[in-house]
């Protein structure tokens, strides 16, 4: 397993199962669990950002946070695949 954030490139709509639709909007962002290697992917609402479990686990133990999904907030997975892939960030 590994752990995604996806920036929006270009404005799409999504339908869920509900019939709700949902529009993205260029710069927004969402994060996830997903079945993907890490790296970096190209699609054609925006780009992918992937980082294996074993790399959250070490940064969630780095600062003492949990990995346990029901605490574990969307800002602090977008912190950890920020900071892999540009580790001079300090946000």
């Amino acid at each position: 397993m590994g752990w995604y954030l996806f920036y929006v490139g270009n404005k799409f709509y999504s339908c869920d199962t509900n019939g709700i639709v949902t529009t993205h909007h260029v710069g927004d962002t969402g994060v996830g669990r997903c079945m993907r290697k890490p790296g970096i992917q190209d699609t054609k609402n925006g780009t992918l950002f992937v980082i294996s479990d074993e790399y959250m686990e070490h940064y969630c133990k780095t600062r003492i946070l949990t990995k346990r999904r029901k605490t574990l907030k969307p800002n602090d997975v977008k912190k950890a695949i920020e900071l892999y892939y540009n580790p001079d960030s300090t946000k």
